[in-house]
This record gives structure tokens, C-alpha cells and sequence, in this order.
């Protein structure tokens, strides 16, 4: 990342943590940081960059000296490939679809 675009980037996270704790604009970026419990944004966005890394890439990456390896989280499962509701079908469902069937057909609307 450019310093010019996280200067921006800086500034436009100032602004808002200026609005979320009603501070005054002459309070350091780091005690609003500290106050609403968010990591400064280079850290953040180093973070977010091993997060992906692991997870998408399926490599390893280190955070400072912790060392990240995608074989120490569980991968994501494939899901169910059919639907369960055909198979299991119950005599309850059957019984609502007949008895509004015969509403319908004696001329009510509901």
C-alpha cells in the first residue's frame, strides 16, 4: 500500500472515530483507537492479508511470530447436495394442503 493512499485511508477512519465517540478533533488518532477497542489500520490490514492468505490460498503465513498453517483449521464443508424435504414428507403438511384446498373450493377466501 502507497503512504499516500493510507494517509487517506487514515483520514477518513479519523473522521469516523471522531463521530462514533463524540470526541473532539484534537484528540490523538491512537486514544480513539484505544477508546473504541480498534486496531490501528496497518495492523488491521496486515491481519486481514495472513486471514486470507490461510484461509482463501491455503498457505502458510506468520502474523509477527505466530505462524498460521491452513492444515490447523478445518476446511469448509461441501454442504448437502440434495434437499431433505422430499424424502422426509409428514401426514401433518399433507393435511394442511387438503383441508386449504377445501376452503378454496366451498368459495372462502381465507
Amino acid at each position: 500500500m502507497t503512504s499516500r493512499l493510507q494517509k487517506k485511508l487514515d483520514s477518513i477512519r479519523r473522521l469516523f472515530l471522531l463521530y462514533i465517540t463524540g470526541a473532539y478533533r484534537t484528540t490523538p488518532t491512537a486514544a480513539l483507537q484505544v477508546v473504541t477497542g480498534l486496531q490501528p489500520l496497518h495492523l488491521q490490514i496486515q491481519q486481514e492479508a495472513t486471514y486470507d492468505r490461510v484461509a482463501r490460498a491455503r498457505s502458510s503465513s506468520n502474523f509477527f511470530t505466530v505462524i498460521f498453517r491452513p492444515t490447523d483449521y478445518e476446511s469448509k464443508s461441501s454442504g448437502i447436495h440434495i434437499h431433505p424435504t422430499p424424502q422426509f414428507s409428514s401426514p401433518q403438511s399433507n393435511f394442511i394442503c387438503r383441508k386449504s384446498h377445501r376452503l378454496r373450493s366451498q368459495g372462502y377466501i381465507y
